[in-house]
């Protein structure tokens, strides 16, 4: 009984820890659909004003339109020039790419191309437009993330990589514990349950780390580990579970009554 017991608790509490997770994750997700404001710049002679890109998808093309003003009227592509330049999160110069006329021949726009936003992190950018006499730019930072996101900040942030250690220490700890119950014929039913639970909580850790993390070392280690732990916390435990059962029921004689197979009296 007592066996019993620890499992059910044990994943009566990884249940309430995953619907914490979630919360988290949602809070963090209303924060990424706040929308984005105007932003007017005065550099030089020249107003231009755009949308206020904070955070762009990772390898997505970008459509950057925007307006030019000088004190009386509005500057459009007949009258003058204006060029996006890109820099990267390393400060490489990316893209100088010369602005067109939009359809309703008042937008300036730029075509980023999704090869551009192929790196996480800080990237950088500068407007610049000129006419046969006046001149003016625009400047600025946003964010590229893997969803388009905005990160987690920093309680989110300790939580998911807290997370993705307890994780790894707990399955590895089961592995062992699976190896062992192998060998003695002894898996159950909650065995299996407590497996799937631990490698379903590192998959949605996976997820939280690729929407909210700008740092990718969590999302390239996991995507190694969820292989291996595919077999060893998945498949493992089904290949023990039967084997087990296999093996009780012959000593038995009999088929496995439900208490049995979930530990009670497992052995006996």
């Amino acid at each position: 009984m007592k066996k019993s017991f620890s499992y059910k608790s044990a994943l009566i509490s990884l249940m309430i820890f995953l619907v914490f997770v979630t919360t988290l994750s949602s809070i963090s997700l209303v924060k990424a659909l706040l929308p984005q404001a105007q932003v007017s710049e005065l550099s030089g002679d020249l107003e231009i004003a755009y949308p206020k890109y904070e955070v762009v998808k990772q390898n997505t093309t970008f459509d950057l339109h925007f307006h030019v003003f000088n004190i009386t009227d509005y500057i459009t592509n007949n009258t003058g020039n204006c060029y996006l330049h890109l820099y990267n999160t390393t400060g490489n110069h990316i893209l100088e790419q010369q602005a067109t006329g939009d359809s309703n021949l008042i937008d300036f726009k730029v075509e980023v191309n999704n090869k551009n936003f192929s790196d996480n992190g800080y990237y950088a950018y500068i407007i610049y437009c000129n006419t046969t006499i006046q001149s003016g730019f625009a400047s600025g930072s946003f964010l590229v993330t893997s969803l388009g996101l905005y990160p987690a900040n920093d309680n989110l942030t300790i939580f998911i990589y807290m997370m993705f250690i307890i994780l790894l220490c707990g399955l590895l700890s089961l592995f062992i514990i699976n190896v062992a119950k192998l060998a003695t014929a002894s898996t159950t039913v909650y065995d299996v349950a407590y497996n799937w639970a631990f490698y379903s909580a590192l998959i949605i850790n996976y997820y939280l780390a690729q929407a909210y993390l700008i740092d990718s070392f969590i999302v390239n280690n996991a995507t190694v580990y969820l292989g291996i732990l595919g077999f060893t916390a998945g498949i493992l435990p089904m290949i023990s579970l039967f084997i087990s059962i296999f093996v009780q029921s012959a000593k038995k004689k009999r088929l496995l009554t439900v208490d049995e197979l979930t530990g009670r009296g497992f052995t006996k």
